[in-house]
C-alpha cells in the first residue's frame, strides 16, 4: 500500500506533500479523480466514507470530470446530481 505522502506527491505535484496533506478535501478529490487502483484502496483505508461523501457534497470547484463524478457517486451508493461547475461571475 502506497503512504499518503507518496500519493500526494505524484497528484498535487504543485505543493510539498505536508502541505497537500492538509487540505483534506483537495488531496481526496484529487486521489478520486486522478488516483490510480492502489491508490484508491489507500483512500479507502486511510478515509472512511462520510469523509469521501463529504468531499462529494463539497467539491473543491471545477476540478471533477463527469466520468470520476459519476463512478464515486456510484462507488459510495450514492444517486449522481449534476455535475457542479466553476461560476465566473
Amino acid at each position: 500500500m502506497r503512504s499518503l505522502e507518496e500519493i500526494a506527491r505524484r497528484l498535487i505535484w504543485w505543493s510539498p506533500p505536508e502541505v497537500a496533506l492538509k487540505n483534506q478535501t483537495r488531496f481526496i478529490a484529487q486521489v478520486m479523480i486522478y488516483g490510480d487502483l492502489e491508490d484508491t484502496k489507500t483512500l479507502r483505508k486511510k478515509f472512511n466514507r462520510q469523509e469521501l461523501l463529504s468531499v462529494l457534497k463539497n467539491p473543491p470547484p471545477g476540478v471533477f470530470t463527469p466520468h470520476a463524478w459519476h463512478y464515486w457517486h456510484l462507488m459510495l451508493d450514492q444517486k449522481t446530481p449534476p455535475l457542479p461547475t466553476r461560476n465566473l461571475s
